[in-house]
C-alpha cells in the first residue's frame, strides 16, 4: 500500500519534495522521480506534530539527513508496522499523545466555561498554540496576498544596483535570522514616511523615507532585525487568529486545523488593518536585538533609529495623522528606547562589531538621484497605468458594461 508523503533532504532543489511512502518488512520506503530511500525499521523514530498532531514524521539515525512526513496517519496501522515488535511501543506512545492533546483542550474549555476570567487569561496562550499549528505554506500564501494588496498602486523600486546593495546590506543579518520556512525578500517602496513592515512568509518592505532619514546602515539593520523577528515569531498570524471567534480557536486546538484555515488563507485584507500588540513589539525588540548581537552588528543602531522616529513625532499632539501611521504600529517609543539603552549599558564589549560592507551614504545618494530621475517617473507612470487597468478589469468583471458594450 502507498501513502502520499514528503521528504526533507539537501539533495532536493528546495530542500524538500513530494513522493510516495510505503512500508515493508525491511523498513519505510520513500520514492519519487529524484530519490529512492529506505529507512530501516530497526532504529526507526516515529513522531507526530503539526496541526493537532496530524502529521507523522519519520527518521532513522542510520540514514542521516533524511526526514519523511505524511498527513496520512493510516500509515501507523500498516500491518508491517503493527506487527513489528520494535515499533509497537512507539505506536502506543503516539496514540497516548493524541489522547493527551485532546484532554488538554477539553480541560481548557472547561476552565473557560466555569471562569469568565479564565477566558481572557488563557486566550493569548491558545492563540499562540494555534499559530504554531498553522502550516508555513499558509503563511506564505497569506503574506503574498497581503503584500500584493499593499503594493498595488505603489511604486516598488527595482533598480538593480540599489537592490543589490540592499541584499548585500542585509546578508550578515540573514545569516543568523534566516528561517528555513521562509524566503525573505526585501523591497524598497517609494514613500516619504519612516516605516518598514514585514508580511508572513518573508516579504519585507522599507519606505524610502526611512532609508534616507536614518544616519547609517546599522540603524536600518536594527529595524530590519525587528521586522524579521515579527515574521519568525508569527506575530501577524497570531494577530489574525486573535480576531477569530473562541470556538474556532478551540476547535483548532482539539485538532481541527480546517476550522481556522479560512481565517488565515483569506485574511490578506484583514491583515493590513491590524497592528502588532505592545507585547509583540517588545518581543520583536528583544529578538531583533539578539539577532544583531549574534551577527556582530552594532545593536545601537536599533536605538538610534527609534530616536530618529521619536524626533519625527515632536510637536505632534492629538490624533496621529495618516502620514505618521508608523507611530501607531510602533507604540511607546520612549519606553522602548529607555529599555534598549539599559540593554546597551550591559553590553561588555561595545567595539567588537563588523564593518558593514556597503557605503551607506553613497547608497542614499543614488536612491535620492533615482527618486528624482526620469527613469523613476516612468516607473511610477507604469504603476499607475497598471493599477488603473486592474481597477477597470475588476469593474468589468462585476457586470458593468465594457467599452465595447457601451
Amino acid at each position: 500500500m502507498h501513502y502520499e508523503g514528503h521528504a526533507f533532504h539537501d539533495s532536493f532543489a528546495s530542500g524538500k519534495a513530494s513522493g510516495r511512502i510505503s512500508v515493508n518488512r525491511e523498513g519505510i520506503l520513500f520514492r519519487n522521480d529524484e530519490a529512492d530511500v529506505l529507512l530501516p525499521l530497526t532504529g526507526i523514530k516515529l513522531e507526530t506534530g503539526g496541526a493537532g498532531n496530524r502529521i507523522l514524521f519519520i527518521t532513522n539515525p542510520s540514514v542521516p539527513g533524511w526526514k519523511l512526513y505524511t498527513s496520512d496517519l493510516s500509515l501507523i496501522k500498516d500491518p508491517a508496522l503493527v506487527n513489528n515488535m520494535s515499533v509497537q511501543q512507539q505506536l502506543a506512545g503516539l496514540k497516548k499523545k493524541k489522547i493527551n492533546g485532546r484532554l488538554v483542550a477539553l480541560i481548557a474549555m472547561a476552565i473557560i466555561f466555569f471562569s469568565g476570567w479564565g477566558l481572557w487569561a488563557l486566550k493569548d496562550i491558545f492563540v499562540a498554540k494555534v499559530a504554531d499549528q498553522v502550516p508555513p505554506e499558509w503563511e506564505v500564501k497569506l503574506g503574498e496576498a497581503a503584500y500584493g494588496q499593499f503594493t498595488a498602486g505603489r511604486n516598488v523600486i527595482t533598480k538593480e544596483d540599489l537592490q543589490k546593495d540592499l541584499e548585500k546590506l542585509v546578508a550578515p543579518l540573514l545569516k543568523v535570522a534566516q528561517n528555513k520556512h521562509y524566503d525573505y525578500k526585501f523591497h524598497i517602496i517609494e514613500d516619504s514616511t519612516l516605516n518598514a513592515a514585514a508580511f508572513p512568509g518573508g516579504h519585507v518592505i522599507i519606505h524610502t523615507g526611512l532609508i534616507l532619514k536614518v544616519n547609517k546602515a546599522e540603524d536600518l539593520l536594527g529595524v530590519l532585525a525587528h521586522e524579521i523577528a515579527h515574521v519568525n515569531k508569527r506575530h501577524s498570524v497570531r494577530q489574525l487568529i486573535n480576531t477569530a471567534g473562541l470556538y474556532l480557536v478551540l476547535s483548532t486546538l482539539i485538532g481541527d486545523i480546517g476550522a481556522i484555515s479560512g481565517v488565515v488563507l483569506n485574511g490578506g485584507s484583514q491583515l493590513l488593518k491590524l497592528h502588532n500588540s505592545r507585547d509583540h513589539e517588545k518581543e520583536a525588540d528583544e529578538i531583533g536585538w539578539d539577532y544583531l548581537m549574534k551577527a556582530k552588528i552594532n545593536p545601537r543602531g536599533l536605538i538610534d533609529c527609534f530616536v530618529v522616529m521619536q524626533k519625527e513625532m515632536e510637536g505632534i499632539t492629538g490624533t496621529i495623522p495618516d502620514e505618521l501611521d508608523f507611530l501607531s504600529t510602533h507604540p511607546a517609543l520612549g519606553n522602548r528606547i529607555k529599555y534598549l539603552e539599559e540593554k546597551w549599558d550591559k553590553v561588555e564589549n561595545k567595539t567588537d562589531f563588523i564593518k558593514i560592507d556597503v557605503d551607506y551614504e553613497d547608497f542614499q545618494k543614488r536612491l535620492r538621484e533615482f527618486l528624482g530621475s526620469e527613469e523613476n517617473a516612468k516607473s511610477k507612470a507604469k504603476t499607475t497605468e497598471a493599477d488603473s487597468e486592474t481597477s477597470e478589469d475588476e469593474t468589468n468583471s462585476e457586470g458593468s458594461p465594457t467599452k465595447e458594450q457601451k
